[in-house]
């Protein structure tokens, strides 16, 4: 019988820097952040994230990498050096999987031009926490795809707690980035259109009063 870990040496230490905890397994003394980024190939800079988003991302969303969004036909498979990771992840004996929030349509810039974003949340067993992540099928907004925007205890409701992670970041991206409202909810998954709505509510309220 083969001896497996739930998490590689690399994983558990950006897994526990971006948590802002303790991995939760042995990890050797001079696996620096630095080193264990890099080895989940991400080290380069992000617009308005970081690179440890980006490699949490990366172990939560390898078990279903090539079933994320794609819109752009092979866009997100042949540019997997600047938007998706090529890490390869333990040994785990079960694979971390998933579970769909919501997908958005942000925009439609032409007939054929969407901007689509998936939202996932992960269960991380021994941190305990769910993983709530941003999928797109472009890195041209913010330097990759696929990007972890907050977490959830186990001891929370996950669909209220991962509709507040992404109404925080729907905030950020209004506040820092001017973002306008979300076009259209392509698929509800454990959140609903209407909590959506309420979410975005919160999020564009004054906006939309000044529109009328």
């Amino acid at each position: 019988m083969s001896n497996r870990i739930l998490y590689l040496p690399e994983e558990n230490v950006v897994i526990a820097h971006w948590l802002g905890v303790e991995p939760v397994e042995e990890v050797p003394a001079d696996l620096t952040l630095d080193l264990a980024l890099e080895k989940l190939g991400q080290t380069k800079e992000l617009h308005e994230y970081t690179s440890a988003d980006a490699a949490v991302a990366v172990i939560a969303l390898a078990s279903i990498q090539k079933r994320l969004p794609d819109w752009m036909g092979e866009y997100r498979r042949k540019t997997s050096a600047d938007g998706v990771s090529d890490h390869e992840p333990a040994d785990r004996g079960v694979a971390l999987m998933p579970v769909h929030l919501l997908t958005i349509n942000w925009a439609s810039s032409g007939p054929g031009f969407d901007w689509p974003v998936s939202y996932l949340a992960t269960y991380l067993p021994l941190y305990e926490v769910y993983v709530v992540n941003s999928s797109a099928d472009s890195d041209e907004m913010f330097g990759v795809c696929d990007l972890a925007i907050g977490s959830v205890a186990v001891t929370e409701d996950l669909r209220e707690g991962a509709g507040a992670v992404i109404g925080r970041d729907w905030l950020k991206q209004y506040e820092e980035c001017s973002q306008e409202k979300w076009e259209e909810i392509i698929d509800a998954g454990r959140i609903t259109h209407g909590q959506a709505e309420a979410i975005a509510g919160g999020v564009w309220l004054s906006e939309e009063c000044e529109d009328d």
